[in-house]
């Protein structure tokens, strides 16, 4: 950056609805001051860069994050590598040499409970006086609520991984989504009149929702179709107790091996069941079609 803009700097993942509302008071103030407004984000997860094993459980990746900020319209989107000698810096060091000498930060907007700095001990009022210090404005943010609870990325997986996509969706403001390519499968569902695609999910560190069948829209080449997706053992046909990504397309009927997909989840509809015959799980999987078509009959997120 080669002028002072205000900013605010965060993982963001998922660009949930408290993300938003952070952002929009980013902009509110940039355009009061006069100056560009700056999202400062991380391409991969600061705890990944300083522990090789760790795998993140994430809403998006990083090219979905990178959408769904522009979409909130700022001035300047920076992806800031974070690296192990960044993660060894003071709050302070942070302040001048990252966002001041660097990104020549005028006003930094701060999450009601964000910190950073070695140690991340340090707080608002720390970085107040740092930013004084150096000239540079340190903002506080309120604290975001949705029908009287605190939002975070945490809380949102939560609900995944319950089942509640609903409710999840709404605080994403978005439907969740997931990547990934049709591979072969065991093709049981095709010898009872429900062929399904096996899903090879593109990104191993997004989250897979709760373990049962979903109500979800399948994009293959642009376009949209109707689904009831299965994440499981399928236990009433596998003993192996591998997990799978399973969807049943409705009405349709194309080859579609190596193809590309992506998932966007509507609804749950149950969790998964042992069933003692293949005629006893066809019965049911009519009733989870019947299903499925209502949500996303009845579905109105955009």
């Amino acid at each position: 950056m080669n002028q002072p803009s205000v900013a605010t700097i965060g993982f963001f993942d998922g660009v949930h609805i408290g993300h938003r509302f952070l952002i929009d008071r980013l902009n509110r103030i940039a355009g009061q001051k006069g100056l560009p407004s700056m999202i400062i984000t991380f391409p991969v997860h600061p705890r990944k860069i300083l522990h090789d094993a760790y795998v993140p459980q994430l809403l998006t990746t990083f090219e979905e994050k990178m959408q769904h900020l522009a979409e909130t319209e700022p001035d300047v989107l920076y992806p800031l590598e974070f690296t192990h000698t960044m993660s060894q810096l003071s709050a302070e060091a942070f302040i001048k040499q990252i966002l001041i000498d660097q990104l020549k930060v005028n006003t930094l907007l701060i999450g009601y409970d964000h910190r950073f700095g070695k140690g991340r001990t340090e707080g608002f009022d720390d970085y107040a006086v740092y930013g004084k210090k150096y000239g540079m404005e340190v903002v506080q943010a309120d604290a975001y609520t949705f029908e009287g609870m605190q939002i975070s990325s945490s809380y949102i997986r939560g609900l995944l991984r319950q089942g509640d996509i609903r409710q999840a969706n709404k605080l994403l403001t978005y439907r969740y989504r997931l990547e990934g390519t049709v591979v072969g499968g065991r093709q049981i569902g095709r010898s009872i009149g429900f062929p399904t695609a096996n899903i090879q999910p593109g990104d191993k560190e997004k989250i897979l929702p709760a373990i049962g069948v979903c109500a979800v829209y399948v994009w293959i080449d642009g376009i949209r179709y109707k689904g009831m997706l299965n994440i499981g053992y399928s236990p009433t046909v596998s003993t192996d107790y591998r997990l799978t990504v399973e969807v049943h397309l409705i009405d349709f009927e194309q080859d579609i091996y190596g193809k590309p997909v992506i998932l966007e989840f509507v609804d749950y509809i149950r969790s998964e069941l042992k069933y003692n015959s293949l005629d006893e799980l066809k019965q049911q999987l009519i009733l989870d079609r019947e299903n499925a078509i209502k949500k996303l009959t009845l579905d109105s997120h955009p």
